[in-house]
């Protein structure tokens, strides 16, 4: 299966250009990195808490999300991880935004 899958995004040009690296690996996902880890355990906190704790961790997930959205963007090992980026951060600023009225 992993053969075949690498084999196809080798052939279709697009999927080539927005999996592989520079060094001509085919990258869809990773190992979560620290943000990443923070934001995921803030999300599991807020979900199974209530009051102050909850708010606390849904502002420490969004903030940790945010970073991870950031170091995406400009670290980003192919183009798949960096349209990734940019959308999750777009969606992090559309909920700031929609938090405010």
């Amino acid at each position: 299966m992993e053969q075949s899958l690498y084999r196809y995004l080798q052939s279709v040009g697009w999927l080539r250009w927005l999996f592989m690296t520079k060094s001509g690996e085919i990258v869809i996902g990773q190992f979560p990195n620290a943000p990443l880890i923070v934001g995921l355990l803030a999300k599991g906190v807020e979900v199974v808490s209530g009051g102050p704790v909850q708010n606390a961790a849904g502002h420490i997930a969004q903030a940790a999300f945010a970073v991870w959205a950031i170091l995406e963007i400009g670290w980003g090992v192919n183009p798949f991880r960096r349209i990734l980026g940019t959308v999750a951060l777009a969606f992090i600023g559309w909920n700031v935004l929609q938090s405010f009225g």
